[in-house]
C-alpha cells in the first residue's frame, strides 16, 4: 500500500505464537461482530485516497462497531498479557480522532494531511493494538483477512493459529 494510505481496520488474520487467554470462541456475539468488522473494514484499505465525503460516510459505522466491540470484549481476555478490551478502546479512540480530523479538514485535499497528523500522534499505538486484536481473532476462527495501515506504516500478520508439523505414519 502506498505511503500515506490510512485505514483503521482491524485485521482478522491472527499471528502465531501469541499467548491468548479467553473464554470467547466461534459463534459468540463478540466473535461474530469481529467478523462483521472484518467485512466492513475491507472497504477502507486505501482510505487516505477517499474524498472527504467518502471517508465521512464510511468510517463512522466502522467506528461505531469498534466501540461496540470494546464494550462486548470479555474483561479478562488478553493477548500476551494485554487487555483485548483496552486494545479495542485504543482502536476506537484513534478512529474517532481520524473522523474528527477529516471533519475539520478543508476539502478533499485536506484528508491526507489530517490523517497524517493523527498517524504522527497515534499511529504506533494503533498498529500495536491492532496487532494484538489480530492475534485474538484466531480464537474466533475467522477467515477474513485484510490489512491495517496508517500513513507510512503497514501491519500484515501471518496465518491464524499454530502450525503443526506432520509426522509420517508408521502403519
Amino acid at each position: 500500500m502506498a505511503a500515506g494510505a490510512v485505514a483503521a481496520v482491524v485485521v482478522l488474520a491472527g499471528c502465531s505464537g501469541a499467548v491468548i487467554k479467553s473464554p470467547a470462541g466461534p459463534g459468540t456475539t463478540f466473535c461474530n461482530d469481529l467478523g462483521t468488522l472484518a467485512n466492513q473494514s475491507a472497504q477502507i484499505a486505501d482510505a487516505a485516497n477517499f474524498t472527504r465525503a467518502q471517508f465521512l460516510q464510511t468510517m463512522p459505522p466502522i467506528h461505531a462497531l469498534v466501540v461496540k466491540l470494546a464494550g462486548e470484549a470479555p474483561s479478562a481476555d488478553t493477548v500476551n498479557g494485554k487487555s483485548v478490551k483496552a486494545d479495542l478502546t485504543t482502536v476506537a479512540t484513534v478512529t474517532a480522532d481520524m473522523i474528527s480530523a477529516v471533519q475539520s479538514a478543508t476539502g478533499d485535499a485536506g484528508v491526507r494531511p489530517a490523517l497524517a497528523q493523527v498517524n504522527a500522534k497515534e499511529g504506533q499505538a494503533l498498529t500495536v493494538a491492532v496487532g494484538r486484536v489480530d492475534s485474538y481473532t484466531g480464537k474466533c476462527h475467522l477467515s477474513t483477512t485484510t490489512t491495517t495501515s496508517v500513513p507510512a506504516t503497514t501491519t500484515t500478520l501471518g496465518p491464524v493459529g499454530p502450525t503443526v508439523a506432520s509426522t509420517p505414519s508408521t502403519t
